[in-house]
């Protein structure tokens, strides 16, 4: 009995022997693989710190840089208020400029206007010259040249009736002849249209427009009433 607790015994502690072997044997790769994974994970740490050292290396030129960069941004900042102060004296300049010469201008735009009024009293008082002229100088020069001639031609019947070549009133009756009359009138109708001609020539149709019709009414001229043959014969009689 006791021979066979003893090969049960022995049996027990060879599988605990051998459950202890394979444990250990376990353990040996279990420790090959984790020696293999903390090899990787301190190459891996290697490599960040080799990159966190060249992340660092840049970053202190770009650092360096930055720091220059805010020394100078007060500078920057001066001479960009003082640029604006310009400008802002360069745009008051303008300005005053600007304001000045819209003064010039309605100044100048004033004395346009009271120069062209200037010119409508200037031509309205040639208008009233010119028709002074036909009124007090025209009419009566046509009227006398035609009593004149009335009087020649009374005169040359006379003669002749004194001279007995004739008889007077067949001269008298010729004196009436319808050529005088037409050729008074012509040239009265010529000198008429001669100063419409200098009246409608000095005076621009844009010029009328532009004093709104004012001078519309100014531009009638009366007109002279030629020699007629019962104007003839009253001076006559």
């Amino acid at each position: 009995m006791e021979d066979v607790f003893q090969v049960v015994l022995y049996i027990a502690a060879s599988i605990a022997l051998l459950a202890l072997a394979w444990l250990f044997m376990s353990l040996v790769n279990t420790v090959k693989s984790a020696r293999a994974v903390l090899d990787n994970t301190n190459k891996t740490v290697e490599t960040l710190v080799g990159e966190v050292q060249g992340i660092r290396t840049s970053l202190q030129g770009t650092i360096e840089n930055v720091e220059v960069i805010t020394a100078r941004v007060p500078a920057t900042l001066d001479h960009v208020n003082s640029q604006l102060g310009q400008v802002d004296g360069i745009l008051g300049s303008v300005r005053q400029l600007t304001e000045g010469v819209a003064i010039d201008v309605a100044r100048l735009t004033s004395d346009a206007t009271d120069i062209v009024h200037a010119a409508k009293g200037v031509v309205i008082s040639l208008i009233d010259l010119e028709q002074d002229i036909q009124v007090k100088v025209q009419r009566p020069i046509v009227e006398l040249m035609s009593i004149f001639s009335a009087l020649g031609k009374g005169i040359h019947a006379f003669r002749m009736k004194i001279a007995g070549t004739g008889d007077p009133h067949a001269l008298i009756d010729a004196s009436d002849d319808d050529s005088m009359y037409e050729e008074y009138e012509s040239a009265y109708d010529d000198d008429d249209d001669d100063g419409e001609d200098v009246i409608d020539d000095g005076l621009d149709d844009d010029l009328v427009d532009d004093f709104d019709g004012d001078l519309a009414d100014d531009l009638v001229i009366d007109e002279v009433e030629p020699p007629t043959k019962g104007r003839v014969a009253a001076y006559r009689s």
